[in-house]
């Protein structure tokens, strides 16, 4: 036996049902009727506790109103079914699916095929509910709730929407359920309806009045049901209902993947940004220093060794410095420079004019000479990768000419392959004070160091063509060639010289000379003196670990007060491009990004009338509590969340794959990226919907 009791029902600031007591016994059909608006609905609705009118509610002297809520749903789910004069159903659920939904929830296997057939609802399950209309709606809503097989049965207007055969099949079938046990309550207007109900209450002027009672049964109380709602199958009904909308909610999905690997991207492609300035800048760029001593009229590296020779000590301070992998002496000279020591007899003599350089066949048979002046000569290290600076490769040992050089020895670059170069090199002994010199800016003659020394006819294959002027050495010279530095080395050893000496020429004759000792009687005929002390570098190589550290590499020698010259002189203001670059590529990439991802959230937040009709559903036709249906959600989105990851993730793959296939690739996988894979899903697919579902969820 059911007891309840109401309290005064006020509704639209009147009163429609005044208190009173009411019992409900097992095997009755028992009606409401009264006019609209009299309070039948919201009697149905509080004897299904959704509102708060009830001031008694006991079930076999067992106080309901007692319980906690978890207890009070989980009595609703196993004893009350309910069917509205609207049909609760889930729109995005074929009927069939409710069906299945059902028997999963509730356990239960049973055999629906009569009253299906009874109900004549064969052709409509595998419709959805807007397909339907209301009376077929309501067939299939009593279906559904036959399907829980509930002790009390909550029916409101049932035959409102039904044609008189329809009417009379429902009252049959209701009949039957109540001979099986079941207590029925309905409100209705129909005449039909309450000829049939075993007791019948009439809404009147705020009262209710049993005006039929035609049953005088022994009431056994409500069955006892011992199954768990089984909550785990709802999440499956979940993507089933998206299926519904494809389209819909594919491209919701869509956009959340792309939002996903779009937010990797773009942390990526910042760094990109980087890395395509940086390797262009190591493709061109040498990690190659040459350092010199600056002087007070000349601040460049100057090609024909007027500057300072370096010191031992600054020597061990270059190879002590960090990032720095090698330090190695370089010679580079000029041509054309008459480099003989003014104590050489040939020094003044018409033989002192050197031979042009000449080009050889593979006969060692002359092709081209051309004048030796303004052709400069450098060293380069044979171990060193100067694979950026060459345009032609033709040999692995030999000279490397630069562009201008070459072209005026041919037009035809390629056809200098397998060609030798014969000329005069110089081979520096001494270093030379005193024989040169140039006016200042007060016109005051200022002494310059110069090389002195012999030459050596060489003779060497061409090892390839250059796109420019430089190899590692940067330099505003145009006609450059570059010999291997073991080649010189020897060379120079041949010609070392290991003391000073200080040379006096005399006037008028400048052939008259004095090697250290000078002749009192000569003093005043001295026009020049010469100091020569052995040969030392003006210049050195210094090798960096990577052209990242140039910057640092570079301050560190000039705070040493050396001079330094790379192949980018404005590397820091290179540096700083780059940098600029990386942020306007990262504001790009944000304020993109926020512009998916405020799509993406308005559509999530246009879906949440969707979302609340759900939990409605789940809440009133199935009595789940709200800590049920945010387990569902949570279990629903933290599966979102994997499928998210997985797709987003294996497209990111083949993105990866397919940038490297056409060379344009500019990522590999690494942790930070799938840390920034899992944290986009998590937010997007997972946070988001939580906080929504906060905002709109079960109230």
């Amino acid at each position: 036996m059911v007891k309840i009791k109401l309290s005064k029902i006020f509704f639209l600031q009147k009163y429609i049902l005044m208190s009173l007591d009411l019992a409900f016994y097992s095997g009755q059909i028992i009606s409401f009727y009264g006019e609209s608006g009299c309070g039948k609905t919201t009697l149905l609705n509080t004897i299904a506790c959704r509102n708060d009118f009830l001031l008694k509610y006991y079930v076999n002297d067992q106080d309901i109103l007692k319980m906690s809520d978890k207890d009070k749903k989980n009595y609703l789910f196993h004893h009350i079914g309910y069917v509205t004069q609207e049909p609760e159903l889930l729109d995005d659920l074929t009927i069939r699916n409710h069906m299945k939904q059902i028997s999963e929830i509730y356990q239960i296997n049973m055999d629906t095929s009569k009253i299906i057939n009874k109900l004549e609802i064969g052709k409509l399950l595998d419709k959805y509910p807007n397909q339907l209309s209301g009376g077929e709606k309501f067939r299939c809503a009593l279906l559904l709730c036959i399907m829980k097989n509930t002790d009390i049965i909550l029916l409101d207007e049932p035959t409102a929407a039904l044609e008189d055969e329809q009417k009379k099949i429902v009252i049959e079938l209701l009949e039957y359920l109540a001979s099986k046990g079941k207590t029925i309550i309905i409100s209705t207007h129909d005449d039909l309806m309450m000829k049939h109900s075993d007791v019948s209450y009439e809404i009147k002027n705020q009262e209710i009045i049993c005006v039929k009672n035609s049953t005088n049964i022994e009431d056994g109380g409500p069955l006892k049901r011992s199954c768990q709602k089984n909550t785990k199958v709802v999440t499956d009904y979940m993507f089933k209902m998206e299926k519904h909308h494809p389209w819909y909610y594919g491209m919701l999905r869509g956009l959340s993947i792309f939002c996903i690997i779009f937010c990797a991207l773009s942390l990526e492609f910042s760094n990109y940004a980087y890395e395509i300035d940086a390797n262009n800048m190591k493709s061109t760029m040498s990690n190659e220093l040459t350092v010199y001593k600056r002087l007070s009229y000349f601040d460049e590296y100057d090609l024909l060794g007027t500057n300072e020779p370096i010191t031992h000590e600054e020597v061990d301070f270059l190879k002590n410095l960090e990032h720095v992998e090698r330090v190695e002496w370089r010679l580079d000279t000029g041509l054309g420079t008459n480099l003989l020591s003014v104590s050489d007899e040939n020094y003044l003599s018409e033989d002192n004019e050197l031979a042009d350089i000449r080009l050889f066949n593979e006969s060692k048979q002359i092709i081209k000479d051309r004048t030796k002046d303004n052709i400069y000569a450098c060293t380069y290290l044979h171990d060193e990768n100067y694979d950026s600076f060459i345009e032609y490769q033709f040999n692995n040992e030999g000279i490397y000419l630069s562009k201008d050089l070459a072209n005026s020895l041919t037009d035809d670059l390629s056809s200098l392959k397998g060609k030798y170069i014969n000329f005069q090199m110089p081979i520096p002994e001494y270093d030379s004070y005193g024989f040169a010199w140039i006016y200042d800016e007060n016109e005051q003659e200022v002494l310059i160091h110069v090389h002195a020394g012999s030459f050596e006819e060489l003779t060497l294959p061409i090892a390839g063509v250059l796109k420019g002027a430089d190899m590692g050495l940067y330099t505003t010279f145009g006609e450059l060639m570059y010999i291997d530095r073991d080649v010189i080395e020897p060379l120079i050893e041949k010609h070392k010289k290991t003391e000073s000496r200080t040379i006096y020429t005399m006037l008028p004759d400048s052939k008259v000379f004095y090697i250290n000792e000078l002749p009192e009687n000569e003093k005043e005929n001295v026009a020049h003196t010469v100091v020569e002390t052995p040969w030392e570098p003006t210049g050195y190589t210094v090798i960096v670990d990577d052209i990242d550290h140039l910057d640092e590499v570079i301050q560190n020698i000039r705070e040493a007060g050396l001079r330094v010259d790379s192949q980018f002189a404005s590397y820091k203001s290179i540096s700083e491009s780059t940098k600029n670059l990386q942020k306007a590529v990262k504001m790009i990439s944000k304020g993109m990004l926020v512009i998916l991802l405020c799509i993406y959230l308005v559509i999530k937040y246009n879906n949440r009338i969707r979302e609340r009709k759900i939990n409605q559903y789940y809440m009133l036709q199935l009595n789940f509590t709200k800590n049920e249906i945010r387990k569902v959600k949570l279990k629903r989105y933290l599966e979102n969340t994997i499928i998210a990851f997985m797709i987003s993730f294996i497209i990111f793959m083949i993105l990866i794959f397919l940038f490297d296939y056409i060379g344009i690739g500019f990522t590999v996988l690494n942790k930070k990226i799938v840390f920034t894979f899992i944290c986009a899903s998590v937010i997007l697919e997972f946070i988001v919907p939580i906080i929504f579902e906060r905002k709109m969820g079960p109230k």
